[in-house]
């Protein structure tokens, strides 16, 4: 995972564990299922996965490779406890870098 997702829109940190659920009730996000083919992602929305690593969750921006990743640990039966989310894109690109990495 490349463009994590660590605070809120308002500069608060999202917290530790339970990011998926923190950023549901702040309105910004919502829960989906994985999807079969990446180019099935709405073009407004931005796939959010929320890795549950135990003592910690990682909300990474999900793009091709990122994809890619998920779908063969998937399909291998190896993948870690993760939930999907729906975000809008240009709201995602922001919160993750991804929108200041491609501008710069």
């Amino acid at each position: 995972m490349g463009f994590y997702i660590n605070d809120l829109p308002n500069g608060e940190p999202l917290p530790s564990i339970d990011k998926a659920q923190a950023l549901i009730d702040a309105g910004i996000a919502e829960e989906t299922e994985f999807i079969s083919r990446f180019a099935d992602i709405p073009e407004d929305k931005a796939m959010i996965a929320v890795v549950e690593n135990g003592l910690f969750d990682a909300a990474g921006y999900v793009d091709g490779p990122l994809y890619s990743q998920i779908e063969y640990e998937r399909r291998g039966g190896f993948a870690r406890p993760m939930r999907f989310l729906y975000m809008e894109r240009e709201l995602a690109m922001k919160l993750s870098g991804l929108w200041d990495y491609l501008n710069d």
